[in-house]
């Protein structure tokens, strides 16, 4: 499949806003690895998961942490940064992950087991929290579905942020599923830039932007992965479209010299 129509496939899903299937979302992103990848297969293996744990008739947090038991998920401590921690078919294969995308695993499973199960971006990383009758809470994913007392959490939050306190709305709400998506794409942003896989850079980049058009500063980062790429003119759009959204930016001196340097590369317009 060509980069293009995995990049459509991805940007017609979540058009559908809070109606997005999350589990096709996530396998969609391995397209940008994997042009041939079997997103069906993917939806499959968590229904799959979901059976099992139904067919094991336990409660609600049980069913979750038992993915990461008797299922076998687990962080991977050993190789965290490796780009296929991110991808759901990797993950679903190999039972490896980090923690979004173990959290997407579970609330995937959750869902269809008919599970409430919802992501937490929680300072740090990211958990999961289960709904059930007269009581919620709190996994975490990557410590093979560990239930957190407040008393973790807020050690927890205190080792990141240094912050005193007790807990509040923003350590708890519930992530949408823009923002697991975007979290597992910004993971991967970081891994490719930071060892110049500028290709998958910019396809990870181009999700982003589609994710969050109304975000000026993922369409300059586009741009500037663009202009590394030589994609002279894609790059110029990019940054020009970015200081007409962000007059005055902190940046615009140094966004405007990178686009005048394209203007000179491009040349005149015939």
């Amino acid at each position: 499949m060509e980069e293009t129509a995995g990049l459509a496939l991805f940007a017609a899903e979540v058009a559908k806003g809070e109606e997005t299937d999350l589990g096709r979302a996530a396998a969609l992103l391995g397209l940008i690895v994997e042009p041939e990848i079997d997103v069906e297969g993917c939806i499959g293996s968590l229904r799959e998961l979901a059976r099992t744990v139904e067919a094991r008739r336990m409660g609600p947090v049980e069913s979750v942490s038992s993915l990461f038991g008797e299922n076998g998920f687990r962080g991977n401590d050993d190789d965290y940064y490796d780009p296929r921690n991110s991808f759901l078919h990797e993950v679903l294969a190999r039972r490896l992950g980090i923690p979004i995308s173990l959290s997407v695993v579970a609330i995937e499973v959750g869902r269809h087991a008919g599970i409430p199960v919802e992501g937490v971006p929680f300072p740090g990383h990211f958990l999961v929290r289960v709904r059930a009758t007269g009581e919620t809470v709190i996994l975490d994913p990557f410590a093979g579905g560990q239930v957190l007392s407040d008393a973790d959490l807020l050690t927890r939050m205190r080792a990141v942020t240094g912050r005193m306190g007790s807990l509040g709305p923003s350590e708890l709400r519930r992530a949408s599923k823009r923002q697991v998506l975007s979290r597992m794409l910004q993971n991967l942003k970081g891994i490719y830039l930071k060892s110049e896989q500028l290709a998958q850079g910019a396809a990870v980049q181009e999700r982003l932007v589609v994710l969050n058009p109304d975000d000026a500063a993922e369409v300059r980062d586009r741009g500037l992965i663009y202009a590394r790429l030589g994609r002279v003119a894609e790059a110029e759009a990019d940054l020009l479209d970015y200081m007409r959204q962000r007059p005055g930016a902190s940046d615009e001196s140094a966004v405007r010299r990178v686009a005048e340097h394209l203007r000179k590369r491009r040349g005149p317009i015939n």
